[in-house]
This record gives structure tokens, sequence and C-alpha cells, in this order.
């Protein structure tokens, strides 16, 4: 039996070798079934076809090399978030189209591939030079599966688990988007939290039912196998990233999704090996129809600066690779995030104004400069972490320490939890004394980053026993996936190092944590972070009180925060309030704004940089106390 997409790709084909109309330059895109192995199948049936016409047209899949297993699992697709790496991807290899184009033997179709439209910003990008053709891949007969509408009211998960639960025997899975409660009778639950890696393929735990809380649709589940039944419990609102004005800078907060991120939730239906007939999807009423908002764009949002300053890699070519940042200030407004992004890191002095076309340029040392380009990739495209871990460090061991540190910002947000009702002065020594393990010795226990490096280390050696490692009478646990993935995101960073440094040995026996080694990586620190600054007071009898130095605003922060830092050491040895550097910002529906973590910068250090900062402010706000 013929494929089915077979008419299409024929047509796809045809369009590449037809030389009559626009014979250069082509742009195009195909759009087909979510989870149906198109990014694997799509170009070697195109190939197959032009091999059949003994055209020698090659059909060139672009991948980087580190995402090639992500190819294979049917991930390496049109970014619907429009990624920095996707962006980057897209600007340059429509720069290199259009300059082939303009030689008189030059040939070039320039595709993209997703389940869904082409992106309103690739379609303007594309059309400066050729409008594009839209080819769209037919529905895959897989079976159709079954969606329950949900009352308005109704608590989805309660909903969805009574109805497993009435189910006898078998292997049972539900993916949500709403927060269960981590305790329920018989079920296994887990997290997959928004900075986790995407997981590749579940299988049945020992437990009958399962159940995997996705916070952000990036890390979904690529497969489920196994599973007698599949539940899919969909969400309005997913936490999301946008650049607030009250804090100018990115903050995290519970968003209504658009219509690309509702039928995203729904595709996953098609990732399991489930008959259709075993697969639910539990949706509230209204649930696909609109108006509903657009799709944040990630480069507009948490990856503008990563995706800014990685443009300053290419200052050899043509002035058409600032086309994209040119169409998203004048088709999507990003005039205020762009430039104020790009303001920061001048007042940073991580970039610098020249005469080049982007109109800066990266301002560290060239051995630097090429460390910060590779590591840029490796931790999300967040220029503040590759700036910290890119600075020039004056041991090998300061740069070990830094490279952990970057991982742990990257990834490690989440890794330990406390449970307030355990924890008491006896508990707290324990977390403590488990804490001092890691690289960061003694100093480990002035913030949440150097804290988590010496639980997930203590933890490793129990990762046998179970994912969640608990301590002293459950007063806190430290998640060793988190960990392990930390451990993974060091040992990519150190290799991005050998470069510059020379090979580092992961382990802690290079060097030892002193004060002046502390104090040079919390130079460094607040060097990169130097607008997520929270200044802490102690008001008498009261907790720690907390705002941000650039904005002033009042912050809040969890209950990991205030256990990882002995406040009343630092209060002593700070002689009042103390100033910290903070990496991710929450905001609640009423406003609240909510650190998720924390990390002292030493007055000793702070007193140092505080007038070389001040000379670089332009609003004049940033006062402590």
């Amino acid at each position: 039996m013929d494929h089915p997409w077979k008419g299409a790709i024929k047509d796809i084909a045809d369009w590449i070798m037809d030389e009559a109309i626009e014979p250069n330059l082509k742009f195009g895109h195909i759009a087909g079934p979510p989870a149906s192995g198109k990014s694997a199948k799509v170009p070697l049936m195109i190939s197959e076809v032009l091999l059949q016409h003994e055209s020698n047209i090659k059909v060139i899949h672009v991948v980087p090399a580190f995402k090639k297993a992500t190819a294979i699992a049917q991930r390496d697709q049109a970014d619907p978030d429009f990624g920095a790496e996707f962006a980057l991807a897209l600007v340059t290899y429509t720069t290199f189209s259009t300059s082939v184009f303009a030689h008189p033997n030059g040939l070039t179709r320039l595709m993209t591939l997703s389940w869904e439209g082409l992106h309103e910003a690739s379609h303007v990008l594309f059309s400066l030079w050729r409008e594009p053709r839209h080819f769209i891949l037919p529905e895959v007969d897989r079976g159709q599966s079954n969606t329950i509408s949900i009352a308005a009211d109704e608590d989805p998960v309660a909903f969805t688990v009574a109805r497993v639960d009435q189910e006898t025997g078998g292997k049972h899975a539900v993916l949500s988007f709403h927060r269960p409660h981590p305790e329920i009778e018989g079920w296994e639950v887990q997290e997959c939290r928004r900075g986790c890696s995407p997981i590749g393929e579940i299988r049945p735990p020992l437990v009958d039912k399962y159940m995997l809380y996705i916070e952000d649709l990036s890390t979904a589940p690529n497969r489920l196998s196994g599973f007698d039944s599949v539940h899919i419990v969909t969400n309005e609102n997913l936490l999301g990233e946008e650049f607030g004005d009250t804090v100018k800078q990115v903050t995290r907060s519970t968003l209504p999704t658009s219509m690309s991120q509702r039928q995203q939730q729904i595709g996953l239906a098609h990732r399991t090996d489930s008959l259709p007939a075993n697969v639910f999807v539990y949706t509230k009423p209204g649930f696909l129809e609109c108006p509903l908002p657009p799709r944040p764009m990630a480069i507009l949002n948490g990856q503008a600066g990563g995706f800014l300053a990685a443009l300053t890699d290419l200052p050899q070519w043509p002035r058409s690779i600032l086309t994209l940042p040119m169409v998203l200030k004048r088709q999507f407004s990003a005039d205020r995030v762009m430039n104020g992004v790009t303001g920061r890191m001048v007042d940073q002095e991580l970039v610098e104004f020249n005469d080049s076309a982007l109109g800066v340029d990266i301002k560290l040392p060239e051995l630097a400069r090429r460390a910060f380009h590779d590591i840029l990739p490796l931790v999300r495209w967040d220029a503040r972490v590759a700036f910290f871990l890119a600075q020039p460090s004056t041991t090998r061991f300061i740069s070990l320490a830094k490279a952990w540190t970057s991982a742990m910002l990257t990834h490690g947000v989440h890794a330990f939890k406390v449970d307030l009702e355990e924890l008491n002065d006896s508990t707290y020594a324990v977390m403590c004394s488990v804490a001092k393990e890691g690289i960061f010795g003694l100093f480990s226990n002035y913030g949440q980053a150097f804290k988590a490096l010496g639980l997930i280390k203590n933890a490793k050696q129990m990762i046998g026993a179970a994912k969640m490692i608990s301590y002293a009478d459950g007063s806190f646990t430290v998640d060793a996936d988190v960990g392990q993935e930390v451990e993974t995101k060091c040992a990519d960073l150190l290799d991005a190092l050998t470069t510059t440094l020379g090979s580092i040995p992961p382990g802690h026996h290079v060097g030892t944590m002193t004060s002046d080694v502390f104090d040079e990586i919390c130079c460094h620190l607040a060097k990169a972070f130097q607008f997520q600054v929270a200044i802490v007071e102690f008001p008498e009898g009261q907790l720690p009180k907390m705002k941000d130095l650039a904005s002033q605003q009042p912050l809040d922060y969890t209950l990991e925060v205030h256990s990882s830092v002995t406040w009343d050491m630092v209060r002593y040895l700070d002689s009042g309030w103390v100033a910290g550097i903070y990496t991710k910002l929450d905001r609640s529906e009423d406003g609240t704004l909510t650190i998720l973590d924390w990390n002292w910068i030493p007055r000793r250090v702070w007193s140092r940089l505080r007038a070389e900062f001040d000379q670089r402010y332009h609003d004049g706000s940033q006062n402590d106390p």
C-alpha cells in the first residue's frame, strides 16, 4: 500500500526540481501530523524521489551535532517556541541561501518542517526574498483517541485519578499539565519541571498507576511504551516566561496558552503505543475555541540575551544576518525587549558598542570570548550564566567550581525540597553537615547553589535507593535525577572549556575552597547577575526581608531559599544588611515577586564592585539600604 504522504512528497520534489519559476532560490514549509516520524522520514522520502528523477540536487537535513539523537527521536523540527537555537539556524541558513542564489549557477531551496503551519516570523523573513510555498502532509490513520470534557469547576486531576482507579489490573499512565498532590495513594507521582532536559521514553514502573506532572511543554516525554491506557490532562494555563516592565527582566508566571500550545498538549496522544481506544484526552469546555493569545517567542523573553550575544560570533557574515532582529523589531514590537537587554549587557561589560552591523561585540579577551560562545548553547542560551563561567579565573580549581555552579544554576533550582513541619534546628544542622561534602565545603551554607551542590554529591551515593533521597526524618529531600543532570551538565561545560583551559577533572581534588577562592567566584557571579541582586534586611523579631536592588520592588522567597543560608552568620559577617544574586523570578497572579534561589555576595566583594557598577547604571535607582 502506498504511503499516505506519497502524493505530497511528489509535489514537494517537483517544486524543488522546477527551475522554470524562481530557479535559484525558493523557500517552503512542510506541516505534518504530530509524532508521526516525519523528521526522519520526510528528508529520506524526498531524496528517494529526486534519485528516481536522476536529479543531482542534494537534501541536507540541518541538525546540530549534539542534537542528532533528538532528531532521530522526532524532536528536530521547527521550534514552536522560537528559541535561540532555532532562530540562529533559521537566520544563518536563510543568509547562506540568499548568498548562494546570487551565484549564477547557485540553486537553493530552504524548507522548515513542523507539526503546525509556518511561524509568522519565519514567513515574514522568507517573504523578504520569496513568498514561501506551503505543503501539508495528510494525517496518517492511527485511530482516534477519546476526548473527555470536564466541567469548568471540576478538579481535572482528581477526576482523572477517580476514573483510572476504577480500572482493574493493567498499567496506566497519566500525563498531567495540572500540578497533582505529590502523594496519591496507590500512585507513583513524578514531576518534570521547567529547565529539565526532555524525557525520552517512559515505560511502566513497578506500580500499576503512574502520573507525570509536566510543567513545560518542551520537557514532555517523547514516547510512552507498554501502558494499557494513557490519560492526558490538559491545561488552559501553563508556566511561561515574559519580559516584565516592573522589574525590567524576565519573570516566570502562569500564562494563558496559545492555540499552538493547546494543540501540542492534545498531540501527546500520538506519542504512545497504546491502542487509540485506550488513550484519553481531558479538556475543559471551549479548550480549542478562539480567540487565544499568540505563542510567546523565547528569543523575546528568556533567551533574548543569548540570541543577541550569539550574533556577535558572526562578524564576517553579510548584513542580511541581521534581518531577523529587524523583523522582530518591526513586526513584533520587540524594540523594548531587545534594546533593554542590549543596554544591560553593555552595562555588565559583557558587550560593548562598536561600528559593526550589529552595533555591539563581546567585550572579553579572545580565549574567554571563545569560551563564552562555546558555553552559551549548553546553558540554555542564558547569557548571564555563560558570562559567569567564561570570565577568566586565576586557577583551574576556580574554573571547576564555577562549572559546577553554572550547571546548578541551569538545571538545579529544584534540586532539593524542604518540609516546613519537619525542619528545626536539629534537622537544619543535618542539612548543613551534609552540604559541606560539596565543592564549596564550609561555604556551602551561604547560598542555594552552593548548598545544593553538597546535597546532590551526598545523594549520589544513595541513588539506587530511590529517586527522592530523604534526610532527617523527611525534613528535606534531594532529587537524585536533578543531581545526575547537574553532574552531566558540568561534564559538558568542562569539555567546552578544554579549548581555553585544557582538561579539568570533574572531581574536587584539584584545590580547596578558601575565602579568596570564594570571593573570586562571587565577584564573577555579581558581574554576571548584577541586575538580579536582592538586598536582605533583618527587621527585629521578623524573618529576613528582601528587595530587588534595581527596581526596589519587594521580593518574597521560597522555603528552600530560606533554609539555604545561615542568615545569622552572613548578617554577622556583613554587619547588617546583606546582598546576594538570584537567577529565577516568579510572578504570581496578584503581582507578588518570588525568587527561587539566592546566593550571598560578601560585603567585601560587593563594596569593591559597587562603585564600578554605579558608573554604569542609567536610571539611578540602584541604592543600597
